[in-house]
């Protein structure tokens, strides 16, 4: 049986079947192995090349770096704008650790006042936000009538710390 190794990327396959008539047919599936890195990193300087598994390669955006699915999620220097896929924050639903790797004093992740937006939405037991500045984040529940509550960081389970709202 044929065996390929795979290193961190994303993969194009071809599959060609040969039978017993000499008729031969062909599959190709564009970047269909993902082969996920342990540690992605974030960067205003990176060059935002997925998956990001060094610093040099880093993404520009944390929602992009989260949504590889690798265990850690390392974060430099910075502010960075939180997006949200469905605008309404960073969901993390797998166990992984988000770190800003100097501190909250010095990465700052932005919501924007745009609501409703959440910084993170933490619903996986096993993961971990820490050290992190999260900010100016604006939730309101569309069928609300009030103004938002803040609620930058909204824990259903997991661990955060080290980190400051405002």
């Amino acid at each position: 049986a044929p065996v390929h190794n795979y290193g961190t990327g994303y993969f194009t396959v071809t599959l060609t079947v040969t039978n017993g008539s000499s008729e031969t047919a062909s599959r190709t599936r564009t970047q269909y192995i993902k082969i996920r890195p342990e540690v992605v990193y974030v960067s205003g300087s990176g060059l935002n090349l997925a998956p990001y598994e060094t610093w040099a390669r880093a993404a520009r955006s944390v929602d992009d770096a989260v949504f590889v699915g690798a265990s850690a999620v390392l974060i430099s220097n910075g502010t960075y704008a939180v997006k949200g896929y469905a605008g309404y924050g960073i969901t993390v639903n797998d166990d992984m650790t988000i770190r800003g790797v100097n501190g909250p004093g010095v990465t700052i992740l932005d919501a924007g006042n745009v609501s409703p937006r959440r910084i993170f939405i933490v619903n996986a037991p096993g993961a971990r936000i820490e050290g992190l500045t999260a900010r100016r984040s604006l939730w309101k529940h569309p069928a609300a009538t009030s103004t938002g509550d803040g609620g930058n960081i909204k824990i259903n389970a997991g661990v955060v710390t080290n980190c400051i709202a405002t």
